[in-house]
């Protein structure tokens, strides 16, 4: 169980601290890579026009409830199948398996499983984009390089449009030594008024959760950091860390996650997921998956008041054995393979193809704290349609 899909409140933090990050310094990256980004960004965004309000959002996604399965069409073996597809001007959904060529191509597939008794969702989720603009691991590590080692950093990230809509307080420091650099950013508080909604929600997250994000090489040298005080977040990176990437190699992400959700405190500690990498001169092979359960810890009470063994008549197991089980589902369900995503990039000519697949195991009952916002309380994400609009102008 891919953990960012089931917490999109999370995931959507992350996306627009990546998407800022990103956008400093694209403009070296060439016109080739903006038409990548702007092809993707239109598929992005005819999909969430058609089905953000809707109940296929989640589906599209990879994820079910027991009560969504008459959406999607069944078959004789026990299979459960719904089709996506968008180009730059729509998007529709389908039981039947599509045939467009080019565009942006999602197949789900869901089975009715157990492990340990419990019963789940096996799930299969294909995506693929044909014949688009060449954008590779290299390109990102170009522009980390880039940002990094330039004496004009400051500079690059004033200039970024999308940084400068998402945030108007920022710091950069290089160490004494020069070998690693600080940086510390907020979000602005005038995005209130173009989002309440998604604002006030980002917020309600910060000032409840501290992260603290280790990425380390396959030896285990830390080369980057990611931690928040609230709503300011500092990264912290080493700068000789960031040379070309071999030809094949393993990044380790370590997360500590502290939420105190109003007096009940979530404690994980040690969640590890590797990625690896293989890349030759046609195609580009990507694999993520976790590699090591974390320590849970639940203590407090939520509104102060609640223990956490009264929280336990409304879920399923106690909540400690429910996030264990939740990390031990990820890493050895699916028949042992755990949850994982893997992408493969092929060139064809001057243009890719690319397919990403991501596999695993979910419990048919969850959490409700893990669970998505119902439709009726989702609100469209402007901001990130802007935002995907201000990093396409840094591109110029």
């Amino acid at each position: 169980m891919n953990l960012w899909k089931v917490t999109p409140k999370i995931n959507l933090l992350t996306f627009i601290i990546l998407i800022c990050l990103l956008s400093a310094g694209c403009n070296q990256l060439g016109e080739e890579k903006k038409n990548f980004w702007s092809k993707y960004f239109s598929y992005q965004e005819q999909t969430r026009n058609k089905f953000f309000f809707t109940e296929y959002w989640d589906i599209f996604l990879g994820t079910l409830k027991p009560e969504e399965v008459n959406l999607l069409k069944k078959e004789p073996n026990g299979d459960m199948k719904l089709y996506f597809h968008s180009d730059s001007t729509s998007a529709k959904v389908s039981k039947d398996e599509l045939k467009e060529k080019g565009g942006y191509l999602v197949s789900v597939l869901f089975r009715e499983s157990k492990f340990s008794e419990r019963p789940t969702f096996f799930y299969h989720r294909e995506m693929k984009i044909s014949n688009i603009e060449i954008y590779t691991i290299n390109d990102f590590w170009k522009w980390l390089r880039t940002t990094l080692s330039s004496d004009s950093t400051d500079s690059i990230i004033k200039s970024s449009k999308a940084y400068s809509f998402f945030s108007d307080l920022y710091e950069i420091q290089t160490s004494e030594d020069e070998k690693s650099y600080t940086f510390k950013f907020k979000p602005k508080e005038k995005l209130k008024q173009f989002d309440e909604f998604h604002y006030n929600r980002m917020m309600r997250i910060l000032n409840v959760m501290i992260l603290d994000i280790k990425l380390l090489t396959s030896d285990d040298t830390i080369f980057a950091r990611i931690s928040n005080d609230h709503n300011m977040f500092k990264i912290i990176a080493l700068k000789d860390k960031f040379n070309n990437p071999e030809e094949k190699a393993t990044l380790k992400f370590d997360l500590d996650l502290f939420i105190n959700f109003y007096g009940l405190k979530i404690d994980l500690k040690g969640i590890q997921y590797k990625i690896d990498y293989s890349e030759n001169s046609k195609n580009a092979i990507m694999k993520g998956y976790y590699s090591k359960k974390p320590s849970v810890k639940i203590s407090g009470g939520l509104l102060y008041i609640l223990p956490p063994f009264l929280l336990n008549l409304f879920i399923p197991d106690d909540m400690e054995t429910y996030f264990n089980q939740f990390f031990d589902l990820a890493i050895n369900g699916n028949k042992g393979k755990g949850s994982f995503f893997e992408t493969k990039i092929s060139k064809v000519g001057n243009k890719m193809n690319i397919l990403s697949v991501n596999e695993g195991e979910i419990f048919q009952k969850t959490f409700r704290f893990l669970l998505t916002p119902s439709p009726k309380d989702r609100k469209q994400a402007k901001f990130i349609n802007e935002l995907e609009k201000k990093l396409l102008l840094d591109f110029d």
